[in-house]
Parts: C-alpha cells; structure tokens; sequence
C-alpha cells in the first residue's frame, strides 16, 4: 500500500521538560524521557480496504509499546510509524474507533481472519460505545488481547511497508517486550475504574 502525504497523520513533537529544573533531573528527563507526539487532527487508516480506523485528535503517543532498546533498529516513528499509532492506541485503550453505524455486511463475505470475528449488532439490543463527545464514532475491536494488537501491529506494517522481515522482527519485539507496557495499561484502566466508583459512591442521592 503506497500512502501519499495526505494519508500521514498531522501530528506534532510534544516538548522534553528540562528548562527551570535541577541539573540532576534535567540530565535525568535528557537520558530517560522519550519523545512524545500529539497527533492533533482526527486520522483515519484504512487497512485491507475495510473497516476504517479512526484515532480520534487529540491522542499522545511516544510508540512504547515498543521496546526503547530496540529503536535504533525499529523506530516508532520511523518506517513503523502507522502501525506504532494504531498498535499504541489499542494498547492503551483496548479499542479502536471507527465510524457509526456499523452495519452487517450484506453480501456474506467474511471480514479478514486477523478481525476474529465479524462486528455484529450487540444481541441485547444495547447500543455500542460510542466516543464521549460524539463524531459519530464507535468502539472498533473492543476488549480484545495483547496478542490480538500485537497481530495486527504485523498485518499493518506489512501492508504499509511492504517489508515482511522488519515487520516480523518488530512483531517479535512487541510480542517478548511489550507486556510491561500492555500490563501498565490495563492496571490504570481498573484504577480509572475504581477511581470512578468511588466518586459515584459519594455522590448525593438525589431527593424525591
């Protein structure tokens, strides 16, 4: 797939902090800090010519699903970038987003295996996720694991590069070095969880 410069997500470097602090940790944020970049504008991808992802703006990525000792030889942001964004997103969230409504398809034809399945209304009738301020956007590939991610980090490097051997060595490296990351994720979606619970629990009941 040859993408052209509109095709590239707008994005931005967000600034290392090192001006104003003690010498000991700005050396520290200079040695230790990644650099991150804001993609500023809602990027849509879309691989094998269906479904559409949607990363919705504003979202920073410093591709860490990616081992940092691996990126002299396999940059986030080098020919890894679109496949870093996608993978990092759903690392850090467990979805992806794309556009509203989703329908089945009416002809019959299967989704692509690495999908796992084809996207169905709910069978209870409850409406998906949608995204906390509209777009028309819903969940895409939601609660899903790591190797499912890490999969699909391969099928889109392959599909972006065109480069089969790079894209197996940096599945390999997500797949032995990015559980650190993956588990990170998951720990501070159950304490955003709890942290919401906690302020439902203290909410006023409200008067009859």
């Amino acid at each position: 797939m040859k993408l052209t410069l509109d095709d590239m997500p707008k994005m931005r470097p967000v600034p290392i902090p090192t001006a104003g602090l003690a010498p000991l940790k700005r050396g520290w944020n200079w040695i230790t800090k990644p650099r991150h970049w804001e993609i500023y504008e809602d990027w849509t991808y879309q691989p094998f010519g269906k479904p559409i992802i949607v990363i919705p703006a504003p979202f920073i990525f410093d591709g860490a699903s990616i081992p940092r000792i691996l990126w002299p030889l396999l940059s986030p942001v080098g020919v890894l970038l679109i496949p870093a964004i996608i993978h990092d997103y759903g690392y850090k969230y467990n979805h992806l987003w794309t556009h509203a409504p989703i329908q089945p398809q009416a002809t019959g034809e299967a989704w692509p295996m690495w999908t796992h399945a084809p996207i169905q209304p709910q069978a209870t009738g409850e409406a998906w996720p949608t995204h906390p301020e509209g777009r028309g956007l819903v969940h895409l590939w939601a609660e899903r694991d790591q190797k499912f991610w890490d999969k699909l980090f391969r099928a889109v490097s392959i599909e972006v590069n065109g480069m089969k051997t790079v894209s197996d060595a940096a599945y390999w490296a997500v797949r032995l070095g990015g559980g650190m990351a993956w588990k990170r994720y998951r720990r501070e979606e159950v304490n955003a969880m709890l942290e919401s619970l906690e302020l439902d629990e203290t909410k006023p009941e409200a008067s009859t």
